[in-house]
């Protein structure tokens, strides 16, 4: 009888050294996405990040990050309601985080 190991490694995305919203940081591959919404040459992003790393956020970022989106509404749609509720937690955060920031950059000029 043959005998089979395996080995299964952690995945897990990069930061990006620089790049954030706030105090929270992105990942590598958020700011790639970011990139490509700006990119006017590129008309579909495919985000293959693993599941649970950040692809939905990544797709909210043009929202949070160009001013030229302000007053924007975003739409999302998805099978799961758990995955709702958990972006909903973080973009909610992600706005109390953005107008602390807007209001010490407003008092610190």
């Amino acid at each position: 009888m043959v005998s089979i190991s395996i080995s299964i490694l952690p995945v897990y995305s990069e930061l990006h050294p620089t790049e954030a919203i706030g105090s929270m940081p992105l990942l590598k591959h958020q700011v790639e996405t970011l990139q490509a919404f700006r990119n006017s040459d590129i008309d579909v992003i495919f985000n293959t990040a693993m599941t649970g790393d950040g692809k939905s956020l990544a797709a909210y970022l043009p929202a949070f990050q160009d001013h030229k989106h302000v007053g924007m509404s975003n739409v999302s749609v998805s099978v799961c309601r758990t995955m709702i509720r958990c972006l909903a937690r973080r973009l909610a955060s992600l706005c109390v985080s953005m107008i602390r920031w807007s209001v010490w950059r407003k008092y610190a000029n």
